[in-house]
């Protein structure tokens, strides 16, 4: 197989196989040939029966032995968080679900998120700063000086991509272990307690889904998710009809509802865990890092460069970029950074007029009217991110 003239671009399945000079298989074969090739490349299974290509490995990664890794069939890349993040997330989350069920909880609602934290994928200032991302960016320009809006949104998306995938993968290690069950599902909250949805009630939420693409006039769900304006106000909406349809609700997210067996105590415990978190939260900033300088290295440089082209280009390309990544993974990511959770939270917000008071103490309409100047470019630029990264690759 040949990944020489393969490019980050979206191919159906006769088309990808000219590509990589290979043949097209039928039936289980052809599932097989789909396994093999996750060991070359990263990716997404697209509109229209197509493969969106996300990442192609300098190296091919090693085979994994199905007989040994129970079966394991994650989604796009249980191969890569068995090898590289597995080894940590699976012994750090056994040992938290451990704890958790000796203090008498069986049943744990969460998030991807909070797990992500956790196992030290992100750290505590993530979660805050990732849902107020204007008074996050206020605060590290206040202390480090100006960082460019590319500079952080980029690392907030990759940053997602990452903290995803290696938790969902470790839950199906530990399920078929026979250590836990789980299911991923919308949360209802009501008055501070947490339950999953049940069938009725998660038709409801996607119906409730539906109706608020339709009132926003979208019609692409996965672009609109590039977007944090549109994105904000699109759960905003699924939320309120969810409160007013549901009986008992006050809002709700989504999450796994975890139920820990009491296998859990035959585990042996782990006494390295803090050394575990270390190593693998090097690793994930090493990845970021990574992606960051690879980002860079794809936007052309040669010739004069072009007054007009976008601004996020501009921003890429300037000679500061990676050091404000750098910066902002700190932040975000790095597990030895300093909490400044509540320095994020009751960050002055200076408006437009030159007033400077805390967010709450705003109107809702100059709340909105701040959110969309802030938002309003870097949303554009994200598309165009996206729309020029996918012709470049």
């Amino acid at each position: 197989m040949n990944t020489h003239n393969l490019e980050l671009k979206s191919y159906k399945y006769k088309e990808l196989v000219t590509v990589l000079e290979t043949e097209i298989k039928a039936s289980g074969s052809k599932q097989l040939q789909l396994k093999d090739w996750e060991r070359y490349f990263n990716y997404e299974r697209g509109e229209k029966a197509t493969f969106i290509i996300k990442e192609i490995y300098a190296e091919p990664l090693s085979k994994i032995d199905n007989r040994i890794n129970n079966g394991q069939n994650e989604a796009s890349h249980g191969n890569n968080t068995e090898g590289i993040y597995g080894k940590n997330i699976d012994k750090i989350l056994m040992n938290y679900l451990q704890q958790t069920f000796n203090k008498g909880t069986y049943i744990l609602y969460t998030t991807n998120s909070v797990l992500a934290e956790t196992v030290g994928i992100i750290n505590q200032n993530y979660r805050v700063a990732n849902n107020k991302k204007n008074k996050f960016k206020q605060y590290i320009s206040t202390k480090e000086g100006k960082i460019s809006n590319t500079a952080m949104y980029n690392v907030f998306n990759k940053s997602n991509e990452i903290k995803r995938k290696p938790i969902i993968a470790s839950l199906e290690r530990l399920q078929k272990q026979n250590l836990i069950n789980y299911q991923l599902n919308y949360m209802i909250y009501f008055e501070n307690s947490s339950r999953s949805a049940n069938i009725t009630e998660s038709e409801i939420i996607l119906q409730c889904e539906i109706e608020a693409l339709e009132h926003m006039k979208i019609t692409d769900k996965k672009k609109m998710m590039t977007n944090d304006k549109l994105k904000n106000e699109f759960y905003e909406i699924v939320n309120k009809l969810s409160s007013q349809e549901i009986e008992c609700c006050d809002g709700i997210y989504q999450g796994f509802k975890i139920w820990i067996k009491q296998s859990i105590e035959d585990v042996e415990k782990i006494d390295n865990i803090e050394e575990l978190k270390n190593e693998l939260n090097e690793q994930i900033i090493r990845k970021v890092k990574d992606k960051m300088k690879i980002e860079k290295d794809i936007i052309p440089m040669w010739g004069i460069p072009n007054p007009n082209q976008p601004k996020w280009k501009k921003e890429i390309l300037d000679c500061n970029y990676l050091a404000y990544t750098d910066i902002v993974i700190h932040y975000l990511l790095d597990i030895k950074s300093i909490r400044i959770v509540e320095a994020i939270e009751s960050q002055i917000i200076t408006y437009n007029t030159g007033e400077s008071k805390d967010w709450d103490t705003f109107t809702k309409e100059e709340q909105n009217k701040m959110l969309n100047d802030a938002t309003n470019v870097i949303d554009e630029e994200m598309e165009d991110i996206l729309k020029d990264l996918n012709s470049i690759y």
